[in-house]
């Protein structure tokens, strides 16, 4: 078997159509996603391990450097692999012998490069172990966006119908914008009232600059010129994604994040799209901090979706340790 970094053209022309054709390829795994994490200044590479002619797995890893030379690796939502010539590995099975020599050069490269940690997300399962972080969701909910708007609507839960009527009640309009300054001034004001912590403003502004197929919605009440609440999407491959919402405290009596969510289920509909994913929910049961956005998600039907384990390979646990704890008081 023979592993190498993908860099030709050529190569990642190949390894972009790959991704895009695999049915566990996504967003994550993806040359655009590669582009938009090079603006925030990681480091991006693309291994690929190749056994028979036509046998490989592949692995998009996001390097984040920090202080005294550390730094921390991601595959998030691989390695993708094809097991035969003819089969691509199913959700649940035991990492294939092509995906573990995969695995043990990334392995060997992070501890050469004073990795902390190696992060990774997969829908085949590994003898590593499971890691307690959720950097990416645990499972999510698709909309299968092939039928009508009406039987979209029907399927939804009754409240997530009636909460979109309320907010329309109210006077709430959704329209698309470029005005990111408003959404981040909304981040702010979600992030402080739920006390969570804010992704960086820069964040936002690349990913509706940079990464193609990204949206802007925001929702206004009435005349007012200030919107109530906003969401970031982007379309990718088949499926539009909800990435990123944020509101004010006014919004939740009129019920605006569901009217939002409406018109972002519409977008990806007008766009082509054929599913539309819910971002993420928490199963199994919810964990406390995600029940709320897992039970406003669940007002929307479509089909519980669960993703591979997570799974985490410590190389430097003091330094690790340390480093998670400044993440949190940060």
């Amino acid at each position: 078997m023979h592993v190498k970094l993908l860099s030709a053209p050529q190569d990642l022309q190949a390894y972009d159509r790959w991704v895009k054709a695999h049915p566990h390829g996504s967003l994550w795994q993806s040359l655009e996603w590669k582009g938009y994490q090079e603006t925030l200044g990681r480091e991006v590479r693309i291994y690929r391990a190749t056994a028979l002619p036509g046998n490989y797995a592949t692995a998009l890893v996001v390097i984040d450097r920090t202080r005294f030379g550390l730094s921390t690796w991601e595959i998030p939502r691989g390695p993708l692999v094809k097991i035969t010539n003819h089969q691509l590995a199913p959700s649940g099975v035991e990492g294939s012998p092509i995906t573990n020599v995969l695995l043990e050069k990334i392995i060997e490269d992070a501890r050469q490069d004073r990795c902390m940690s190696l992060y990774f997300s997969s829908p085949q399962t590994f003898h590593s172990s499971r890691s307690e972080r959720l950097m990416m969701p645990e499972a999510t909910r698709i909309i299968d966006l092939s039928t009508s708007e009406e039987e979209i609507l029907a399927h939804m839960k009754p409240k997530g119908r009636y909460n979109i009527h309320i907010a329309e009640r109210h006077g709430v309009h959704v329209e698309r914008s470029e005005d990111i300054e408003s959404f981040i001034a909304l981040a702010k004001q979600t992030s402080m009232r739920q006390g969570f912590t804010l992704s960086p403003a820069g964040q936002y502004r690349a990913f509706l600059k940079y990464l193609p197929g990204s949206f802007l919605l925001l929702a206004h009440a009435g005349g007012s010129n200030s919107p109530i609440s906003g969401l970031l999407g982007i379309v990718w491959g088949k499926t539009g994604i909800y990435y990123y919402g944020a509101s004010d405290s006014t919004c939740g009596q009129k019920m605006a994040p569901y009217l939002l969510q409406w018109e972002s289920i519409r977008e990806a509909k007008r766009r082509g799209m054929k599913y539309y994913d819910l971002g993420g929910v928490s199963i199994n049961p919810p964990k406390a901090e995600c029940a709320g956005f897992t039970r406003f998600k669940q007002g929307f039907g479509g089909e519980l979706v669960n993703f591979g384990e997570t799974y985490d390979v410590i190389f430097l646990p003091v330094w690790y340790k340390l480093y998670i704890t400044f993440r949190r008081i940060k």
